[in-house]
């Protein structure tokens, strides 16, 4: 069984946790995880730009940051090399809005766009070249029409 443990800082807690939870079992369950484990932080612009310039020297904020426990791995996990503990997937919830707003979309699309990507990181996926980045988007992509039943809002 899968398992996501979500906190939230220096924002209000949004409605939708449990049905958070939900989704991202889903999307878990999609990928053919089982027994894997997430953390998720939903938090504000001055937490992930402090992370971000941390761990990544970018001082801005940015939507999704991710924490991959098994940094020395290449490209994605299969089969029983899938760990228990995955990582670490950060949101900034202003970033989320203002990507919405920026892409009119909605923003429980958003939402759930950026916590899919996130997920995707720690399972190795990168978008440093156009073939990965088109392989990873597509993916995202694929794994949002999918998992639309779950309704967070």
């Amino acid at each position: 069984m899968n398992r996501v443990e979500i906190s939230v800082s220096s924002v209000s807690i949004p409605d939708c946790l449990e049905k958070l939870e939900k989704f991202f079992e889903e999307i878990m369950d999609l990928l053919g995880l089982s027994d894997s484990e997430v953390s998720v932080l939903l938090c504000d612009d001055a937490t992930i730009l402090n992370l971000n310039s941390k761990y990544r020297g970018i001082d801005k904020p940015t939507d999704v940051l991710s924490f991959c426990q098994h940094e020395n791995s290449m490209g994605n996990f299969t089969g029983s090399e899938i760990p228990d503990l995955l990582g670490d997937i950060v949101v900034s919830l202003e970033s989320v809005k203002r990507n919405a707003a920026d892409f009119s979309i909605n923003y429980e699309e958003e939402f759930r766009r950026v916590l899919i990507h996130g997920l995707l990181h720690l399972l190795g996926m990168e978008h440093e070249s156009k073939i990965d980045y088109d392989k990873m988007i597509n993916l995202q992509e694929e794994l949002l029409q999918k998992s639309m039943e779950v309704k967070l809002f």
